[in-house]
């Protein structure tokens, strides 16, 4: 038996479950929904809480008001230090709200805005850059219309910074360190990657403008050993 995508369960059990104290009563097929669909998306986490997350926000002045940010899902994503993950737990009560909403249109409806959801937040596969495992990754995602939770992330097909006038440009962040990698121009031929923490350097075609044109410069089977530049 072929089980249904994520998206149809999650808006078959929210027709059923149309408020918060439903899905709270059925704990244990709302958790298990809920992270499959959150599985799909590739959120890193290890459970989830059936918990108010109450998020502060600040005024010029910075006084601090609070407020959940999960009030139509209940459930608050956890790490397995206990820690309790923000932008999982908003994007899937956003998720769950767009469903709510689209389900007074239909239930196609709600099933296919889902589903665009599950896949506009997936992130960008990593691109190798060295035989030491070092990974480039994509910078913070741009906001959607609907909600800050609800992201575009980025694809291959995206164009990448191009220095200009022997300026640098923020492109993406090396995974080892968690530093912004920068591209800089290096010779008549080729820029370089550099990260600003740990000065991991890798050269790739001047001509590079897409992440498409960043993965095949890097070949997956084959990835360049990159050389960390001196510290001075």
């Amino acid at each position: 038996m072929i089980e249904n995508p994520p998206a149809v369960r999650l808006v078959s059990f929210l027709i059923s479950h149309r408020n918060v104290q439903s899905i709270q009563e059925d704990f244990l097929e709302a958790s298990t929904i809920f992270a499959d669909v959150l599985r799909d998306t590739g959120f890193k986490f290890d459970h989830l809480v059936c918990t108010t997350f109450l998020d502060t926000v600040y005024d010029t002045e910075m006084n601090g008001e609070q407020y959940p940010i999960n009030p139509s899902s209940a459930f608050c994503v956890k790490a397995a230090n206990g820690d309790s993950l923000r932008e999982a737990t908003g994007w899937l009560n956003c998720v769950v709200e767009l469903a709510y909403s689209e389900l007074n249109s239909s239930v196609r409806s709600a099933w296919a805005k889902v589903d665009v959801e599950i896949a506009r937040s997936q992130p960008l596969t990593p691109i190798r850059l060295t035989r030491e495992n070092d990974d480039f990754l994509e910078e913070s995602p741009v906001g959607g219309n609907r909600s800050e939770f609800l992201v575009d992330h980025y694809r291959d097909n995206c164009r990448i910074g191009i220095p200009i006038n022997a300026s640098s440009v923020s492109i993406g962040i090396h995974s080892t360190c968690k530093g912004v990698i920068d591209r800089i121009p290096s010779s008549l031929t080729s820029d370089a990657l550099l990260c600003r923490k740990c000065h991991l350097r890798v050269p790739i075609p001047n001509g590079t403008q897409t992440l498409g044109d960043l993965r095949k410069s890097l070949p997956q089977r084959a990835p360049r050993l990159g050389s960390r530049a001196p510290r001075r």
